[in-house]
């Protein structure tokens, strides 16, 4: 169950002390391996019924006009990402599942909320609006599920930072095997949950390569700076990120922190520290139609009588009913049943004869006898 609690913190950049750093490269578990010459090629590759399950955390600290402390927001969460059948052309929409969500969510004095209402309404929302990013080739996000228009302006600044935090915990990676040293840089737009539209401008470079001794995962090292913006004077962020890539195609660990500043809010500074593995999670209404099966309807009604899935059918007027082929089955399967009982009563009756006959037999026998007996004794 999707579970939310509220801690307060009210020291200055407290909701990023919260969010620990990537583990370093020298831990004990990464052991640093020498790259193939021909370079080691990364993209990412998430195909349908498989997900992305991972942990999350984010920090952010604001300085805030006319209070004495900075306002602290941060969450930790465990993530699961699946491809949905209905994505754009080119892209990749993942539905996000939220679980396991700790809020420590600071409130501004004009909040329509109380804390508590605050953590009930989130742990709802979490639940039960459509969540979404769209990711393109490159492996960067491009845009988030629109933030629904009834949200309190509240709800709606955490479902655009959970999004926004995804979208920190993906990186695009350089284009071709990569070697170690290699360089490389990349732009896109990304459109948040409130519609705003950002630049994202991206350089990185490629730092090495490890192996996870644990997993044995194959992990190359990137190091990125990247900045966001949206038109000339308004919000501007500027951060750098650390990655470790896997080289069977998605984004292990990824370490970011970003400097923030808009003209109406003044500035702001955000961590986010992700860990993600790739499994397999099949959804029979969420696997789309392979290319050379396209006539093949996707059915997710849990009530129409060709679905085929987990989910049940809650309304009993709807409930699907057996089909005639079946119940023809099951009258047939009913008249060999009785056949057999008919014939397993002739075969009872057959040998109750029989049994009566021998009796019958027998009580001859003995009388037989019986009268010889006084037979030999009248001669004596």
């Amino acid at each position: 169950m999707l579970g939310a609690r509220l801690r307060t913190v009210v020291f200055f950049l407290g909701a990023l002390a919260l969010v620990p750093a990537c583990r370093d490269r020298g831990a004990p578990g990464l052991t640093r391996v020498q790259m193939p010459a021909a370079g080691v090629p990364l993209s990412l590759q998430l195909d349908a019924g498989q997900a992305l399950v991972g942990h999350l955390r984010f920090g952010s600290t604001l300085q805030i006009d006319g209070l004495d402390d900075p306002l602290n927001q941060a969450f930790e969460c465990d993530l699961t990402l699946q491809p949905r059948p209905d994505a754009p052309e080119g892209l990749r929409r993942l539905k996000i599942v939220v679980s396991n969500l700790e809020l420590n969510w600071a409130l501004p004095p004009s909040a329509s909320y109380s804390s508590d209402e605050f953590i009930a309404v989130a742990a709802e929302q979490l639940a039960t609006v459509p969540l979404w990013v769209d990711v393109d080739a490159k492996g960067a996000v491009v845009a988030a599920a629109p933030v629904p228009a009834n949200a309190a302006p509240e709800l709606a600044q955490l479902l655009v930072a959970l999004a926004d935090a995804i979208a920190a915990s993906f990186v695009v990676a350089p284009d071709g095997p990569a070697h170690k040293g290699d360089t490389w840089a990349h732009d896109t737009r990304r459109t948040d949950g409130n519609g705003t539209v950002w630049a994202v401008s991206m350089s990185g470079r490629v730092a090495g390569m490890y192996t996870e001794r644990e997993s044995d995962r194959q992990l190359v090292a990137l190091d990125l700076e990247v900045s966001q913006q949206v038109g000339a004077d308004e919000a501007q962020r500027r951060g750098t990120v650390r990655a470790l890539y896997a080289t069977d195609g998605y984004v292990a660990e990824v370490d970011r922190e970003t400097r923030e500043f808009q003209p109406s809010l003044g500035v702001s500074y955000r961590k986010v520290r992700a860990t993600w593995t790739r499994t397999r999670h099949i959804q029979p209404e969420l696997v789309a139609p392979t290319p050379d099966t396209e006539d093949v309807q996707v059915i997710s009604d849990p009530c129409n009588v060709d679905y085929v899935g987990p989910k049940t059918c809650d309304d009993p007027q709807r409930a699907p009913e057996p089909d005639s082929d079946d119940a023809d089955s099951d009258d047939a399967d009913s008249d060999d049943a009785d056949a057999d009982e008919d014939e397993d009563d002739e075969s009872d009756e057959t040998d109750e004869q029989e049994d009566e006959d021998d009796e019958t037999d027998e009580d001859e026998d003995e009388a037989t006898r019986g009268g010889a007996a006084l037979a030999s004794k009248s001669r004596t």
